[in-house]
């Protein structure tokens, strides 16, 4: 994989949601996963949580900027409960002193950006609720129109519920999961794409 920034390392995302509720956020819940090299063991350890209301109280979209949001320890479900407390318990002395000490609580940059008209073009193809990677979206569209053709015109009738025989329909969403072959396909597309004239290409 070549000229491509690895997916799991590219941090540009899209939602796409059709829900009218003032109470539509987003939850993002930070965590490691590991292997003991002495066991084999794996887990995974949660380093925080936050959730992002997309909406203000009278119902308007939040600006398109960056937040700076404090993460929170334990779990959605809990409240007031800090990643590392031991800073809290330092925080002593001036008010000066105790805002430089809660300026050292783990905080996760978000940033919001509003689309131009292509990439709202763009998805629009996508189903109206999904979440997924922007490096990724040109495949996805690909995946849709290919089902969409399978599903609807290369069937003898559409009344028919025969079993639909269809080897990448049944692997794609499962390579999605898997973030060294998406970008083999990626760097793949983009060789392809680098070679088709503008008209030719499908965005």
């Amino acid at each position: 994989v070549t000229r491509i920034l690895p997916c799991l390392l590219d941090g540009d995302c899209f939602i796409r949601s059709n829900s009218a509720s003032p109470d539509l956020g987003i939850l993002f819940e930070l965590g490691i996963s590991y292997i003991r090299n002495s066991t084999g063991e794996r887990g995974e350890l949660s380093c925080g949580w936050v959730f992002l209301k997309l909406f203000d109280a009278s119902g308007v979209p939040i600006p398109a900027k960056t937040y700076e949001l404090f993460l929170n320890g334990g779990t959605p479900y809990e409240k007031g409960i800090e990643v590392d407390p031991s800073i809290s318990r330092r925080a002593h002395g001036s008010v000066f002193y105790q805002m430089m000490t809660m300026r050292r609580q783990p905080q996760l940059l978000v940033k919001l950006r509003s689309l131009n008209r292509r990439s709202r073009n763009v998805l629009s193809l996508l189903p109206e609720t999904l979440i997924g990677n922007m490096c990724s979206i040109h495949l996805l569209i690909f995946y849709r129109q290919i089902l969409g053709d399978v599903l609807l015109k290369d069937r003898m009738s559409l009344q028919s519920t025969d079993l639909i025989s269809h080897p990448m329909l049944a692997t794609f969403p499962m390579l999605l999961e898997q973030p060294d072959v998406m970008d083999a396909l990626r760097s793949s597309w983009a060789e392809k794409e680098s070679t088709l004239k503008r008209s030719e290409k499908v965005i």
